[in-house]
C-alpha cells in the first residue's frame, strides 16, 4: 500500500475540511513549505497539494505558494511531478516546467473560455504535455454536461493537436511517450 500525504490549502494555510464543508475547517498553524519538506524527509514519494481556494474560486488560486513548494522540494534533488488537471496561468506552468514537471490538460482545454489554458498548452514544451480525463468531471466539448470518461480524452487530444498545429496521430504519440516517461513503471503493456 502507498500512502499519499496531502496538504489542503486555504489562504496560504494548511487546513482540513470537515466533510468537504468550507465553513467547518480546522486550520493548522504550520508553514506549508515546511510541512512538504517534512513529508519528503520522512520518505514520502508523492505529495498531493490541494488548492481549495482555487477549487472554490479560480480567481483566488494559490499558484505562487504551490510553485514555492515545488521549487523547494526540487532544490533537494530531482523528482517527477505533474500539474494535474491544469487550470492555472503561465507563471505556475513555467515554474513547474523549469524544474522538470509535466502539465496535464483535461477537458477544460476544449472550453471556448479557456484561452489562457490553451496558450499555456501552446507554449509548453512538447516533452512536458499530457492529457487526462479527471473523470467524472470536466468532460470536453462536445461531451460537456455528461459524466466524463477516459474515451473522451480523444476530444481533449484533438484540441491540443489543433492549437499546436499538428495532427492527432502525432499528438497521441507525443502524449503517450510523455506518460510512459513520467510513469515509467507502466512500461509497454
Amino acid at each position: 500500500m502507498i500512502i499519499y500525504p496531502a496538504i489542503d490549502l486555504i489562504a496560504g494555510e494548511i487546513v482540513r475540511l470537515h466533510k468537504g464543508d468550507f465553513e467547518q475547517k480546522t486550520t493548522y498553524g504550520t508553514d506549508p513549505v515546511s510541512v512538504a519538506r517534512a513529508y519528503a524527509e520522512a520518505g514520502a514519494a508523492w505529495l498531493h497539494l490541494v488548492d481549495l481556494d482555487g477549487a472554490k474560486d479560480p480567481a483566488n488560486r494559490q499558484t505562487g505558494l504551490i510553485a514555492d513548494i515545488i521549487e523547494d522540494e526540487m532544490a533537494k534533488g530531482a523528482f517527477r511531478g505533474v500539474l494535474h488537471c491544469f487550470s492555472s496561468g503561465p507563471d505556475l506552468a513555467r515554474r513547474a516546467i523549469d524544474v522538470g514537471f509535466y502539465v496535464s490538460f483535461s477537458g477544460i482545454l476544449t472550453f471556448k473560455s479557456a484561452t489562457t489554458i490553451q496558450q499555456v498548452a501552446i507554449d509548453s514544451p512538447e516533452d512536458r504535455i499530457l492529457v487526462e480525463t479527471d473523470a467524472p468531471y470536466l468532460a470536453p466539448v462536445p461531451m460537456r454536461g455528461k459524466p466524463n470518461e477516459p474515451a473522451y480524452t480523444s476530444h481533449t487530444l484533438a484540441k491540443l493537436a489543433e492549437i499546436r498545429n499538428t495532427d492527432a496521430e502525432s499528438m497521441t504519440a507525443i502524449t503517450r511517450a510523455n506518460t510512459l516517461r513520467l510513469f515509467s513503471r507502466m512500461g509497454e503493456g
